[in-house]
Formats: structure tokens, sequence, C-alpha cells
């Protein structure tokens, strides 16, 4: 339902809104809702219309009738949505629109009968549903009837009554049978019917409730018979009878007792002393409830041990409190079992067990007061990742592995009990150990627990706990770091102090580039500290860059000099580039011998060991190969604070910088981390955190390094919470690290969630104490970067020695005085003047504040600054002048609307500064409609039309100015009653309390535009102007002295004539009318630039395409000739990997607007744009290829030429099956005026056509619409056509179907609005005619074409270079 109100009396009824399926519903609610507003007798009867010359009384009369007429005819308009509105846009009476609407949705005769035969079919199909209740059934058939008696089908009550009594179900066949015979089926209602029918079923419902525990308890199948139940009824009476009494004639050889048979006894097997009997329920209905299988016990012994494997138990749940250690209070819910009862679940918990002596803990166990027995899940057993395996021996459990980790025997009533003791090893249930070994063993990165040990045992490293060593087998260490046994080693060499000799290798290329794109890193281990540096590359050329990056951070950091390098023979380490380097900085080089790496043991060992560690941290968590960088770094960051054995007594952190490192802060990397959210960037209502993955530690902030998948960006921030146990899953076919879903890692640790410690050792500032703690955002390049830009390394006191690649990448900037409280911003001026001189400085000053926004956001930063405080002045001058409001006290019934200044600097067609704007905005989102606005549309120039009165100029020689009108929302007056605030800086001494109230409008308004318009509209009327019925922003004023055009575009005007003295007359009243600029000869029209050149008009957008390319880094690009290659043939289904679609979207958006004076690549941008729901790598590089076509191609424009014959010719063309996702064609046409193109479109067709034929005409009933409505402004503006408008095509069957009937066998399939063409052909207003394809002016609109064929269309364009 819409809220579009209709008043009847002061009271408010909401209108029925058609969706074009529920007419039905619809025209009952509309017929009431017309009959209560009196109107319904219009919209059935209509109104005739009257003679000219009737008596005063007839004419009232029907007035008023029109007046109704038109107050229904809006009621129904209201309550249609657009697509229904197409039906009925045309219609001038109610009448005829509510007939339309009939006709439609309710159809003709042979519609109606294949309606009601399928209605029919529906009716006599109906049954009632098992779980279904009458009332529910009893509506599904009322609604059937009533579409069946609106159909005019006669349906009468009985008819109905005896449907409803035939397809109940078998439940309510006792009372079907009693209405049968005690009541006549004649006078019996449906209504009535239904309450008897509910009566009968709340007595079943009350049964249901006071059943026996008993019976519900027994087993229910349905592939028995019940007699063989009939030992618990001692009873003879009721049906089967005689078979009752047969059952107790027989004895069980079992248990010699009468009644039933051996197969049935309950004492079948004699080891079995459990009497327990299970019941299962079919019924899967309230799939969201907890539910479980009721044991029925006669012991009442507990055993707490014992735990019965319940298939249709949905969680683990237990009646005895006193095994928790944990309990959750506050988690309630309610229990189904199996007979419909319901049991509260009083908590949630973790379970502490006992399985051969050790102890395990059970997770999320609910406890259900009660409950006699222990039950396990096999559902959460699954879930979990264990195989739970039944058959006729018992059950089996397997682990993930696949390894048997519990055997439970099936027992004789089909129990399966669970016996910790002796029926299960210590790994069932996702128990943990309280053991923190392994658990610490995944933080550091699966080191070896040897080393671990004795870390903790001599406390190396603040923070670590005692770690026990074990013979468990890690399955991520397995698979990461599995080699074959050592071989014997000799002593080396040491060196005596650090940077005496450093080890490098480059380990590469990996076959998954990281998420940075690099697939190399390069390493420089200290020989004395054993400490490690790790840096990240695209190439191996890229090695000399990060060594002296690396040189010249450690020789900073401790004040000693690198002596030596040692490396292998590889190209960049024995470059002249790389050997010039070290022998100008006096270090020595040690190279391996030939094919011997192990003279480089220490690099080539650093190497594997940083790769196992990466790989068993990838495998754990199941990330994919695209973060291997992140883990390297997160490896190298471990490793610099663990012993080695060449350093057994230190860490490689501590021997090099001295200070014994703490590792309280390591987190199990890969796990799922939560982010806090600064409340800088979040509104009230959003979450205050987000997921992301923990990928390692940052080295230049004191805060850990998250990664969102979603977003892909790089997250720093200390205000973390981790779930080290749970990590992101993804899809393994597709490795884009997209989120799929959260699983939990089977292991030895706690789901409990750890908060981050303030107090870590990660690399921080010097002044760490005046850290701003915020979260640094980092954009990982998508697709669309050719060339992303790494940072290089800056050194610190405290280096952890590792630059993983996604923090190499560009860092988002902020507001200069968000990052810095005591620095100040730089002026406009100071700006430019330090890119003029340096444009390349090695700073960054310029180039950070190039990031920033220049202009000001907020009065306080404008207020500091003379030219905006100047430009604010101006505005409130303009306002005051022109009496905008004024001051009241505030409305009690109405609240008053904020204002804002914005500030904004506008270039000219140069890029040269023009003025600083400063404008008062109201913030008009607050508007309600109705109280403070109404109408708010405003219509603007078409560039079509533009074009047009520029090429009629060229043609005969007119003058052409502009003019702007100052504040042009400030002229509009006000219908509503409108209040404001007064603007910041400008409230009046005295008067702070007081509100402004509008008499004008204001800018941001939503009725602003709209009243403009009609203020505009008629002060040209007032003066004599006429406005075009076809373009109502063009307005004409003709005499055989004058000839006057203007185009209007909110407040910019252009003014055509013949006469300069006339335009000089209409400038001098404006300006009495209007605060006026007078800007001159046209030279620039919204992003438009117009010369002159020998009476030639050109018209270009140079300005607004170098800053296009620009705005996309394009501007040192290489041009080319065609804006499309020739054959390529784009699909929404191609393979590449998707980039960025903001970026694509904002590229697509300003190539649109460049087509205004660029028909060349019309189409090339209609082809791009049918991708921007999710563009790919190839969409983007054809984007990409239009944009160096435009650098190609700057200084070329459109060409009005002067004189000719000024004739209006048209072209249209099409292809066939283009668009290989869905084989729509292309329709394109082009439309000139003389020897200048005036309009063009390259637009997909809606329809699949058959034939290039049809494409064909489809093109051309598109080019006839326009023909048409330029053929009207050119009679309007006096430019009379004589004849018809020439429309070239190149089909020949085409113009054989548009001209000649005969042809109508052919094309009954076409769609009737495109048969439009025909009926122009016959009034004479346009005319087809051949033409060769070679001389097709709209191919160009259609296809991509060769660079031979393209050049010579560019020509007919009259597309060239501004200097010819």
């Amino acid at each position: 339902m819409t809220t579009n109100v209709a008043s009847n009396g002061g009271i408010q009824t909401q209108t029925p809104k058609l969706l074009g399926q529920n007419y039905y519903h619809w025209h009952i609610q509309m017929k009431v809702l017309l009959e209560s507003q009196d109107l319904w007798t219009i919209v059935e009867e209509g109104y005739t219309e009257i003679a000219t010359g009737a008596p005063e009384n007839e004419q009232n009369i029907y007035k008023e009738k029109i007046k109704r007429d038109k107050k229904a005819l809006h009621i129904i308009f209201q309550a249609v949505n657009e697509t229904v509105f197409e039906r009925i846009a045309t219609c001038r009476t109610s009448k005829d629109a509510w007939e339309v609407l009939h006709k439609a949705y309710r159809g003709e005769n042979r519609v109606k009968t294949v309606r009601l035969q399928t209605l029919r079919c529906e009716f006599d199909s109906l049954r009632m549903k098992e779980t279904e209740t009458v009332e529910d059934y009893v509506n599904r058939i009322t609604i059937i009837v009533n579409q069946l008696r609106m159909n005019d089908e006669r349906l009468e009550e009985q008819r109905v009554v005896e449907k409803i009594l035939r397809s109940l179900t078998r439940k309510y066949e006792s009372v079907v049978v009693a209405i049968e015979e005690s009541k006549d089926l004649n006078t019996i209602s449906t209504e009535e019917l239904l309450g008897i029918l509910q009566s009968h079923e709340l007595r079943l419902r009350q049964y249901d409730d006071n059943t026996s525990v008993e019976q519900a308890f027994q087993v229910h199948s349905n592939g028995y018979d019940k007699s063989r139940f009939s030992r618990f009824d001692n009873s003879e009476r009721g049906r089967g009878k005689g078979k009752g009494k047969f059952n107790r004639m027989i004895r069980c050889y079992n248990c010699q007792r009468l009644g039933h048979t051996a197969r049935f006894c309950n004492k079948r097997e004699e080891g079995e002393r459990s009497n327990n009997v299970l019941m299962h329920k079919d019924d899967t209905e309230d799939e969201t409830e907890d539910t479980m299988f009721m044991i029925f016990n006669t012991e009442e012994v507990v055993k707490n041990d014992c735990w019965y494997l319940d298939s249709g138990c949905s969680n683990h749940m237990t009646g005895n409190k006193d095994l928790f250690i944990n309990l959750n209070d506050s988690e309630r819910r309610e229990v189904r079992t199996g007979d419909d009862k319901r049991l509260e679940v009083l908590g949630c918990g973790d379970v502490n067990v006992k399985i051969k002596g050790y102890e395990k803990r059970i997770p999320n166990v609910f406890y259900v007061a009660g409950l006699k027995h222990n039950l396990l899940s096999v559902g959460q057993l699954v879930q979990k990742g264990y195989d739970v395996c039944f058959n006729d021996k018992g059950c089996v459990i397997h682990d993930s592995s696949g390894r048997c980790i519990g055997v439970v025997k099936m027992t004789g009533n089909k129990m399966y009990p669970l016996n910790l003791n002796h029926d299960v090893v210590p790994r069932v249930c996702n128990m943990t150990t309280q053991d923190n070994s392994t658990l610490w063993h995944r933080r550091y990165g699966h080191l070896n627990l040897e080393t671990l040990h004795d870390m903790g045992k001599n406390g190396i490293v603040n923070g670590l706990p005692k770690i026990n060593k074990s013979e468990h087998v890690c399955e991520g260490c397995v698979f990461g770091k599995h080699a074959r046994k050592p071989f014997s080693k000799k002593a080396k060499w040491r060196a005596s102090e650090p940077l005496q000799l450093v080890h490098s290798d480059i380990c590469g290329p990996m076959n998954t580039p990281s998420i940075g794109g690099c697939k190399y890193f390069i390493t420089f281990i200290d020989d004395f500290s054993r400490k490690t540096w790790v840096y990240f590359l695209k190439l191996k050329s890229d090695a000399l860059r990060y060594f002296k990056n690396f040189k010249q951070q450690v020789e900073n950091q401790i004040e000693c000099k690198i002596k030596g390098i040692r490396t292998d023979r590889g190209g960049e380490y024995c470059g002249h580039e790389f050997q010039n380097f070290l022998k100008n900085n006096g270090i020595h080089h040690q190279l391996t011998t030939s094919y011997t790496p192990q003279q480089n043991g220490v690099a080539e060992r650093k190497n594997r060991t940083l790769m196992e560690l990466s790989r068993s941290m990838l495998k754990m968590k199941e990330l994919p190969n695209t973060y291997w960088a992140e883990a390297v770094a997160c490896a190298t960051y471990l490793l610099n604070r663990a012993t080695t054995k060449s350093v057994p007594k230190l860490t490689p952190q501590e021997a090099w910088s001295g200070k014994k490192p703490n590792v309280d802060h390591l987190r199990v990397f890969g796990c799922i981390a939560y982010v806090h959210i600064p409340k800088q960037n979040r509104s009230k209502l959003d979450d205050k955190t987000e997921r992301a993955i923990f990928v390692g530690y940052s080295e230049h902030s004191k805060g850990y390094k998250l990664f969102n998948p979603i977003t892909h960006k790089m997250i720093i921030s200390r205000d973390v919470i981790f779930s080290e146990n749970q990590h992101w899953a993804t899809n393994k076919e597709n490795d884009s690290g997209l989120r799929i879903e959260i699983s939990n890692t089977s292991g030895d640790d706690d789901d409990a969630a750890v908060a981050v410690d303030d107090q870590i050792d990660l690399p921080t500032p010097n002044d760490e104490d005046n850290v701003q703690h915020t979260n640094i955002e980092v954009e990982i390049p998508g697709s669309y970067n050719e060339s992303p830009t790494d940072v290089e390394e800056t050194g610190n006191n405290e280096n952890n020695g590792s630059s993983s690649d996604s923090e190499n990448e560009v860092i988002r900037t902020k507001p200069i005085t968000q990052v810095y409280h005591d620095t100040t911003e730089l002026t406009e001026a100071q700006v430019r003047e330090l890119y003029r001189k340096d444009q390349g400085n090695t700073s960054g000053v310029v180039n950070f504040v190039l990031y920033a926004d220049t202009d000001p956001t907020t009065y306080v930063e404008a207020s500091k600054e003379t030219i905006w405080q100047d430009a604010m002045d101006r505005e409130m001058e303009s306002i005051i002048k022109n009496d905008t409001w004024e001051l009241v006290d505030p409305p009690l019934n109405q609240t008053p609307i904020g204002v804002k200044w914005i500030y904004k600097t506008k270039y000219d067609e140069h890029g040269q500064i023009s003025k600083h704007k400063a404008r008062l905005v109201v913030k008009g989102y607050n508007q309600k409609y109705g109280i403070d606005y109404q109408d708010v549309f405003a219509p603007v120039i078409r560039f079509d039309t533009v074009r047009l009165v520029l090429a009629l100029a060229a043609h005969h020689g007119w003058h052409l100015h502009q003019m702007d009108v100052k504040t042009a929302f400030l002229n509009g007056y006000l219908k509503e009653q409108v209040f404001i605030e007064q603007p910041e800086g400008y409230v009046v001494k005295g008067k702070e309390r007081k509100v402004c109230k509008l008499k004008k409008a204001l800018y941001g308004l939503k009725q602003a535009p709209r009243a403009w318009y009609s203020r505009i509209e008629g002060y040209f009327a007032t003066h004599g102007f006429k406005r075009c019925i076809y373009e109502h922003t063009l307005f004409t004023k003709m005499s055989k002295e004058e000839k006057i055009i203007i185009c209007l575009y909110v407040d910019d005007l252009i003014i055509a004539s013949d006469s300069l003295s006339s335009i000089e007359s209409f400038k001098e009243l404006m300006k009495k009318e209007f605060e006026m600029t007078d800007m001159g000869i046209l030279h620039y029209f919204l992003g438009m630039e117009v010369s002159f050149d020998n009476g030639n008009i050109i018209l270009t957008q140079q300005q607004y395409a170098k800053s296009l390319l620009s705005k996309f880094n394009m501007m040192n690009c290489s041009g080319i000739s065609t804006p499309m290659e020739y054959g390529l043939r784009l699909t929404k289904q191609d393979p590449d990997d998707e980039v960025e679609p903001n970026l694509y979207r904002r590229l697509v958006g300003s190539l649109m607007y460049l087509t205004n004076t660029r028909p060349d690549i019309m189409f090339a941008v209609n082809k791009i744009s049918q991708f921007m729901e999710q563009p790919k790598r190839s969409h983007w590089e054809a984007g990409k290829r239009i944009l160096r076509y435009i650098k190609g191609t700057l200084d070329q424009g459109l060409v009005y030429s002067k004189g000719g014959k000024g004739e209006l010719i048209g072209y249209s063309d099409s292809d066939y099956a283009g668009n290989i996702d869905d084989s729509k064609s292309t329709s394109g046409y082009v439309f000139q005026l003389g020897t200048g193109t005036i309009a063009w479109q390259s637009k997909k067709q809606k329809v699949v056509a058959l034939s290039s034929t049809e494409a064909e005409y489809i093109a051309l009933s598109l080019a006839g619409c326009q023909a048409l409505w330029l053929k009207g402004i050119l009679n309007e503006l006096h430019e009379e056509v004589n004849g018809p408008v020439i429309i070239h095509c190149d089909n020949k069957s085409t113009i054989c179907l548009a001209k000649d009937p005969m042809f109508h066998g052919k094309s009954k399939h076409i769609r009737i609005k495109y048969h439009f063409i025909r009926d122009l052909i016959k009034n004479n207003d346009i005319e087809v005619r051949f033409c060769p394809t070679g001389n097709q002016v709209a191919d160009i609109l259609t296809k991509a074409l060769q660079l031979k064929v393209f050049s010579r269309l560019k020509e007919l364009l009259q597309f060239k270079d501004e200097h010819t």
C-alpha cells in the first residue's frame, strides 16, 4: 500500500497500489474509495461534451463534472505503479483509464474463459494439508471462490460447503459424517461450517495435550500394524476386538508370557539390563527450535561418564549441573521433546570430563534441569568435523583426518551409550586440554616445541609460559615442514660484532602473487645476532634498491658499517650496478662457488625456515596462497623473537638491540580478529567493530596488522579482540579471499576471545607517548592499478625487520588538521607556489597536499582566510538585497531547518581560478512532503537543443552571448511556509533565538528549482517571449525587426539573435529584474568550449578532457587512432579478475559527459557502460583505450560552418545481435543541420531482433521520433522545414517494410510502438532513402570500425581538428 492520501471529511485514507497481479482486490478497494469520495458515478458513466453557447448553469455543471473527473483520474494515476501507468498515461478521462485497466487485467471473453478454466482446475484440486488449520484452508478456498465469482462463474454456496467437507483430512471424518447426517447442506453457510469445524479442531488439540506421557514415549512406526502393540490394552472394546483377543492367546517363547511373540519381546536379548525406549518423531516443523529425542528410563541411576549419542538432539545436553566448569545463566531457550513437551534450557557452558585419566572439555553444552541422561548431539559432532558412521555393529567416530577415535556398540534396545572411560580416545567432541603448549606453538608460527620449551624454561622472553615437550603430531607442521634428514655439519666461522657479515638470498618466484602483486622476497641476516630483515619484490632487479634501504636503516640504528655480504652468484647480486655500489662503499662481497648453495647456508636455511613456517600457518587456518607475503613477514617477526642454535641464550632481537622482547601480545596468525571502528568513521547505529583476518604485526605503528577480504583493505589497529580458534574459510576454487563462512578450527585451544593488552612489544615511534591510536586503512591495489608503488623502508629504534608488501602500499591520507594538531594548513597560493617550484620534489609535501581538499569544509576553516570571508559576505549581501527572509519567533508546530555554508573554487576553460564561491545551502533532506514543500520538478535545456541553436547561429551569422543569474534560486517565490536557522557567522546580535522565515527560495530547498523556473518563465512571458512546446527551457521572441532565442539551463543563459542591439536591450531588462553577470560573447557553457573562426563555430570539451585524463593518471599515455579495438566483443562472462566497481563507474560517468561533443566515442562508451554492475579487467582496459584515444584527439571538435542550405538530414543504422550476452542489437542515429552534426545516439535495443531487417526497423523508428522532435523545434524557431525530413538507411528490406503494408505478414511479431515509423512516412513527416553502407554516417555508432572507415566517417560528421 502507498501513502498517497485522499481527503474525506478530514479522514486520511490509504490508496491501494495496482502492481499488475492484484487487480482483483485492487478494483474492489478502488471502487469503495471512489464511492467514498462521491466519484464512482463519474468513473462509471463519464460525461458528455456540451455545445458551445450552452446556458450558464449547464456550463457550471459541466465544469463541475470535469473537475470531479480529473480528481478521479488523479486518484487512479496515484494508485498504479510506473509500469501500469504507461498503459493509461494517454487517457483523458477517468472512465477511459478504468476501462483500459479493466480490459487489460480482466480481459475479453476469450481471456476470461481461459482464466475460468484455470480457476476451476485449482478449485477442484484443492485439498487440506495435514499441518493446515481449518481457518487457513477455508481462507484458501474463499480466495479462489471470490475470483471465480468475479469472472461471472455461478458458484452456489452448497457447492462450496460440499467441496470443503469432502477435501478435509481424515481426522475430521467423524465430524463430517455428523454434519452430513444432522445438517441440511442446502441451508448451511460457509461461516457456520467453519465454526463447527473449528470447535472440533479445538477438541482435537485438547485431546493431544492431555495424552499420557507413557503413550507419547511409545515408538511410532508406519511399517507395523497397530495390533502388534495391543499388549498394552486389556479391553476388548472397539474395532479389531477379535484380533486383540487372538493376540492374548499367543505365548512368547522368550519370556513365556501371553500377548506377544518373541519378536516383540522386551527381554529378547539376555545380556541387556537397560530398559530404554527411544521415540522417533517424523514431524519436522519448527526447524528453528532446539529438539531432542526423549529418553524414558526405568532406572534412575545417572552415570556422569555415560553420554548417549543422539541424532535427533540439536545440541549437547545434560541435567547434571555439577559437570559444568563454567555456565552462562543468561542463555535461555526451549527444548522440544519427541512428545512435543517443552523443557527450559537454564544455561550454556563447558563441561569437564575425564577420559582415561585426562581432563577434557566439551564446549557449548546446554543445561536442562530434570534431564536424566547426558546427550551428545550427532549433528554438533559432524559440524565440528567428525565423521559419525552408524551400522549394524555400532557407531564408529572418526576425526577430520580419518583416524578412528571411538567405537560405540549398539545395545539391545537400539541405544548408543558412550562410556568415556573405555569407548573413546582423548580426542572426541572437540574436547580441549588445559595445556597451553599447542596454543603457543601456533602463536609462534609453528616453531618447534623444543625451542619454546627452552625459552620458557630459561625466561628468554617475557610473557611466555612453561612449554611441555610433546610427541603430539601437528598436522600443519607435517604439511609445511616435512623434509629429509639433516646432513652432518662442520664448524663455521662466526662474526664477532654486528654487521661484520650479512647473509642475503632471494626466494621466488612464487606461483601466486601476493596481495600487493609481489612474487619474490629478499632476506638480510646479520651473522652476529642472526636478526633477519625481509623485503618483498616484484622483480629481481629491485634487489639493489632494497639493499640500499636496508644499509641506510641498519647503519643508522647501531652506528656501525656493513663490512661484508655473502650471497650466491645470482644475476641480481653480480650485476655491474650492485658490484659498483659495494665497491664504492667498501663492502667485501663473498660469493659461493657454482652449484654450491651450502656455502650460503645461513640465508638458504633461513628462507627455507620462513617458507616452512608460512606454509604451516597458511595450512592451519586454510588461508589462500595470496597471503604468503603476510605469512613470511609474520614469521620473520616471530623468528627475531625466538632463540637459535647459533645464539642459544638470546633472541636475535635482544642480541641486536640489547632489550629483552615481550611476547605476551602474540596471537595466532590467520585467526579471526574484531577491529574497533573509531567513532569518527561510523554513525550512531552502525556496528562498532568489523571482522578481519589477523596477518601480522605493524612495523610502523604500535598495533596489529589485519586484512579485510571483503573490502580488500589492510587495517592497522591496536583495539582488537581475537578469536584464535576461528578462521576465515575461503572458496578453494576461487582463491580470491572472499568470505564464505566462519568455521571453527578443531584443536586444543579455547574459543574464548582474548582482549589485547595495551603494553605490547611492537615497533613504535620515538615519541610513543604522543602517538594517536587510530585505525589506519591501507588500500590494496585492485586490478585497475597498473603498477602499485612500493613505499621504501624507514628505520626506527625498534624495527622488527620485516616489510610485508601490503604495508608498502600507499596509505590513504586524511585532512591535515586531523593528523597533525601542531601544524598549519598551507594556503592555496603557497600550494601552487611550491608546485611551480618543484613538481618532482622528494619531500613529498606537495604530493601530500594535492591529495587533500583545498576547499574548506566548515565555517571555522573558511573564516580564517580572507578570500572565503569575502565570498560569504557577497553571498549575504545578495540574500539581504533580495529580501529573502525575515526574522520571526520560532513556530510552535514546525521545526526550523538547518543551513550550511558550501565552498567551491571555480575554474575557467583554461584551468585558471575564476572566482571563489560561497553558497548558503539549506539542509533540504530534513524537509517533509506536504508540510514545507510540494513540487520539486524543474526542466533544463537538452544538449541537442543547444547544438541546434549553435548550428543555426553559424548558418545565419547570429550573435551569441552568455549571462549568468547570481543566486538564481533566491529569486523564486515560495508558496509554503519555510523556517530556517540563522546562518553561522551571521547571527543577529540580540536576536539569537529568532529564526528566518523565507519569502523566497534558497539553495538546497527541494522546491527551489521549481520556484525559480516559475519565476523566470513568468518574467519571459510578460516581456513577449514564447515558450517552445517541444523544449520548455527554450524561449523565443520573433518579430519583423528582431529575433531573440534564449536557452536556459538553471541559472545560465545563452542568448542568440540577429541583432546585437536586441541582445543589449535584453541584458538591460534582465539586470533590472535580477542580479546578473554579463559574460559577454559565448565561450564556455556547461563544460563545453565554444570558439569562432571565420564565421564557423567550433564546439569542444578540451579542458574537461584534460582534467579527465589527469584524474585517471593518463596524461602521459600514448595516443591511439580508434576508441575501440576492431572486432572486440565484450561480455559479462569474461573470466578476467574483477576491478574496483566504484572507480569503473566514475570512469564511465565521466566519459558519458564527454559524449556531448564527441560522437566518435559514443558507441565505445555505450558498450562499456553495460558492465558497471560487475566490471572485469577487460572492460577496464577498454575504458583506458578510450582515454588513450582522447589523448590523441584532444584538439578535435565539432565544426558548424557558415552558410549552406541548412537542410535537416538524418542517418539510421543498426548492427545485428552485437551483444553476445543477450543477442540484442545496437541502434544508432545521426542528424545534421546544414553541414554540422546536432544530434546523435547509440543505444542497445530493448528487444531481441529476429533478423537484421527487424533490427534496422527498430533503429529507424527511434530515428523517426527524434526527427519529428527536431522538426517541431525548427518550426517553433521559424526555420520552416519544407517537405519531409530525409533519413538515410542502408537496408532495402527495412525501407520496404516501413513503406509497404504488404510486408506486414513478416513483421506481425514486432511490437506496435515500432510501427510508428509507418505513420510518419504516411503523413509525409519523414522520407526514408537508401544509401550505401560506405556513406552511412550512423555506422560509427553501432560497431567498432577499422581505422580507415572510422576516419572517413569522422570527416562526414564534421568532427575535425580545430586548428584546421
